[in-house]
């Protein structure tokens, strides 16, 4: 997920999802989640 930091101007990005605040809390609950089990084999 790029941050602020990432852009060259991220002005330019401001009306991108990626760079919405509910957007990035959404990412980070899943990345907070880990890795997910897989069943299949």
């Amino acid at each position: 997920m790029p941050t602020e930091l990432d852009t060259y101007k991220p002005e330019k990005y401001l009306e991108n999802a990626l760079f919405r605040p509910e957007i990035r809390e959404a990412y980070q609950s899943l990345v907070d989640q880990g890795p997910a089990e897989s069943n299949s084999q």
